[in-house]
């Protein structure tokens, strides 16, 4: 995506109707161009890959540099066993495979399983990097680790308790469900960022503070099922535990400003 286009795509979120005919027309387009290639990069980026939409050498270090950092997570989440001798992994919301593309660089491809509502984008990671998929609507197969990168950051409490649910239900004994969230240091910063999060602000952390987890949906998005979450550890550790898995590590701002949290079946 060029400058220009970013620019546009920036504006049109103050007219809704605008931005998601933008982001749908830009998406059909990105389906039938071929991935590209890009230096630096291990693998080639799909073009409908919004976490990679510029070239520059900042933006590309920056998509390269997470990937690899959420790998590293992963290893020290699962310690002291090695992430080489997991017999299953789960990215659960691969996207285009900003995480997955560094993880089969450390693990056989043939272990690990993309998953995301976007199935286009999971048949992609299928395709690049000789993962596995699984339909995003019938459940996560048994696995031992399961990566859920800035995909709770954008749910309500019910739905994304509900995933942690999933999530656990699929671990094995001993397996290990590592999320990253929003922590409550991360609200002043979106508000400083975003000017209709700066609007609500009084209401969300009042909400936090009630809560423990605070929500607000993304106005340029149809109906109110995505937005941005933000969680306390107690929030978390509440639903760890209905869902059975105990807190096993919890790093603040540990992935860009992002917490990250490990959360552990028993057994």
């Amino acid at each position: 995506m060029t400058r220009l286009a970013v620019r546009v795509a920036a504006a049109s979120r103050r007219w809704p109707p605008a931005y998601r005919a933008l982001r749908a027309g830009h998406r059909a387009v990105g389906e039938r161009l071929p991935p590209r290639p890009v230096p630096g990069v291990p693998g080639r980026v799909h073009r409908n890959d919004l976490m990679l939409t510029g070239r520059s050498a900042a933006e590309v270090e920056a998509y390269v540099s997470l990937g690899a950092r959420a790998v590293d997570l992963l290893a020290d989440a699962v310690a002291p066993a090695r992430l080489e001798d997991l017999r299953d992994l789960v990215d659960l919301g691969c996207g285009h495979g900003r995480v997955l593309r560094h993880l089969v660089r450390r693990v056989d491809p043939a272990r690990v399983t993309a998953v995301d509502l976007d199935a286009s984008a999971a048949a992609f990671c299928a395709a690049e990097f000789g993962v596995r998929t699984a339909d995003a609507a019938a459940g996560l197969p048994p696995a031992d680790l399961v990566w859920c990168g800035s995909v709770l950051t954008h749910l309500d409490r019910p739905v994304w308790e509900a995933l942690v649910a999933d999530a656990g239900r699929a671990l094995r004994p001993g397996g290990t469900l590592v999320f990253s969230a929003h922590g409550p240091q991360a609200l002043e910063g979106l508000g400083r960022e975003l000017p209709y999060v700066a609007e609500a602000l009084p209401a969300l952390r009042r909400e936090l503070a009630a809560t423990g987890a605070a929500y607000l949906a993304y106005p340029h998005y149809s109906g109110a099922q995505y937005g941005l979450t933000v969680h306390t550890r107690p929030a978390v550790e509440a639903a760890a535990a209905r869902a059975g898995l105990l807190l096993h590590r919890h790093r603040e701002r540990a992935w860009a400003a992002h917490d990250v949290y490990a959360l552990r079946r028993p057994g």
